[in-house]
Order: C-alpha cells, then structure tokens, then sequence
C-alpha cells in the first residue's frame, strides 16, 4: 500500500492536499513532517541505530525517525516509528518535544520535529522490526559526535542547534502559574552538546510534553 502524506505550508498548516510518497513533485510552499527521536538513558547515553545495508546511507548509524503519515500527529508518528524501527513502546506522557526547524530544500522541503525520551533498556533488547536497521548501541555523546565527525552519523546535525527555549520557559510558567507559555526562539551559537546538557539539566519527570495543550 503507497505511504500517503499531508502536505503543508510553510506556516505548518495543512493545505488540504494529500499526495503519495515518491510520486509528488513538490511546489512552492509545500512542506512535509518528518520526525526524529533522541533516546538517552540513566547514564545520559544516547541510542543509535545502523542503517540495513540496503537502504540510502547503509550501515551509518543514526536516531531514529521518519516521515509522518497522514492523518497522523507529530507524536503519534514518532511514537510509530521508534515501534516499527526499534520495538520500543513509549506512551505519550513519557515524550518531551524539543523543537522543530524548516528545511527549504527543493526535492522535499520539510519540517523537522525532534522528541526527546528516556529508557535504560538494554542495547540487545532492541528489535529491529521492519528491518530497516540492523543493529543498536548505547553512545556517549562525546562519542556520538567524534562518530559524526568521522562521517558514521547521517549528518541532521544541523536540526540540533535550535534550542528548545520555548519549553523551558513554557515548564518555568507552568510551575508557577499551571499555565502553559510557548515562544519561539532561536540559538545561533549554541551546539549539540549544550543542547543535550541543558536538557540534562531539567527533570524529566516534570518536563513532560504538554501534549494535550499544544496540537503537534
């Protein structure tokens, strides 16, 4: 059956079109959504996966993601993909959205939307479902970036420098006022480290996604 995607504009909204992937030639301010999701763990690791070696960059590892579906919610089709790649089974409550960028590329331009989420499962307990990975590991972030930089990471690097201000902010109002405020906000010098360590900074268990409050 043909993956079918929503479109939208470059304000993220639908325009009511509704195309086939690999069949659609993309017009002017027509973008999809395609999500990412960093896995860390108590020891503040991150998992990747290794790409099978029949798909477009095999054997770079990477976090796992796809495109959303349509019909789907940002979250309901990151919560799919990290099933359908990896066998894990995350609810809505333990994921925290990060952040999101426009990408205004001319054979698919797109949003990119990055969730964050927590486990210490095993390495080996990962199940690699619809084989589209072939294995899984547990790296530093030290790590993760010397990989990067030795060209073993498919390069969304680029997608990590937005920082996620708005949900700092929006946790810091909710403590205080049980409210919900989002800002939009944009680091330009701030790198993939400090991003993850100022999301290691903050409670996981307090700075749950609003997702009842914000349509994603």
């Amino acid at each position: 059956m043909a993956e079918l995607w929503d479109i939208y504009d470059r304000d993220r909204r639908k325009t009511g079109k509704v195309v086939e992937r690999g069949n659609y030639i993309f017009q002017e301010n027509e973008y999809h959504i395609v999500v990412t999701g960093i896995i860390m763990n108590s020891k503040n690791e991150i998992l990747i996966a290794q790409r099978a070696p029949d798909r477009r960059l095999p054997l770079m590892w990477e976090c796992s993601g796809g495109s959303m579906i349509s019909g789907e919610t940002s979250l309901v089709a990151m919560l799919r993909e990290l099933k359908e790649e990896l066998g894990l089974n995350f609810s809505k409550r333990e994921a925290m959205f990060l952040c999101r960028k426009r990408r205004d590329e001319s054979q698919m331009p797109r949003f990119k939307e990055l969730w964050l989420f927590r486990t210490d499962i095993s390495a080996n307990e990962v199940q690699f479902k619809d084989n589209e990975s072939v294995a899984a590991k547990w790296v530093t972030i030290d790590e993760f970036m010397d990989m990067f930089d030795k060209g073993e990471v498919v390069q969304t690097i680029d997608f990590f420098e937005l920082l996620f201000v708005d949900l700092l902010v929006a946790v810091f109002f909710l403590l205080l006022e049980d409210d919900f405020l989002a800002v939009d906000f944009f680091l330009l010098e701030d790198d993939f480290v400090a991003l993850l360590s100022l999301v290691l900074f903050f409670d996981l268990d307090f700075t749950l996604l609003f997702f009842e409050l914000v349509d994603f």
